[in-house]
């Protein structure tokens, strides 16, 4: 069961590392998309990413590819559901680099589509895919970091918490 508390530092963790001083792509937006895509389905997944980027976008500002930014992040909250539905964590890794990867491959294409930075042509596309090739190197070191943390975070609460509730029976028994 995911406390309140969870969440709160879910978002707060994740506008801090959208606003604080940080290499390009390095957020915690994609982690917390995955974390709570797994533990708390898609519409929440959903709702806690686009609550984190509607809120720093607001004050980093808006742009004209938001709709393919917010879609990407949906899709990963979709994919991360689906997760929690194998009830495999196994899959993590896969589902981190699966997110990078998806978020390069839709962001790109729609900068592209833009057509203000790169020519709309066939050789426009593999230009701006390759611009992009080191903040997909950010982002798979940042989602990879961010979702390792929160699953890792999780699991040792949860086993702090076990062993306090098992020692308190213990004390209870006697």
């Amino acid at each position: 069961m995911i406390h309140a508390y969870t969440i709160i530092g879910l978002v707060i963790v994740g506008i801090a590392s959208r606003l604080l001083p940080h290499p390009a792509n390095v957020t915690a937006v994609t982690g917390v998309a995955i974390f709570a895509g797994v533990r708390l389905g898609f519409i929440r997944g959903m709702a806690l990413s686009a609550l984190i980027m509607a809120s720093t976008d607001a004050v980093l500002g808006f742009h004209r590819v938001m709709w393919a930014t917010y879609g990407s992040l949906f899709f990963i909250a979709a994919i991360s559901a689906s997760v929690m539905r194998s009830r495999s964590l196994r899959v993590l890794p896969i589902v981190s680099i699966a997110s990078s990867l998806l978020f390069y491959l839709i962001t790109n294409f729609a900068v592209w589509k833009e057509g203000v930075l790169y020519p709309s042509t066939f050789m426009g596309l593999v230009e701006c895919y390759i611009a992009g090739l080191p903040f997909l190197r950010n982002s798979l070191v940042g989602d990879f970091l961010y979702t390792g943390i929160f699953f890792g975070v999780e699991a040792w609460v949860s086993r702090i918490a076990r062993v306090r509730f098992s020692f308190t029976e213990y004390l209870w028994k006697k």
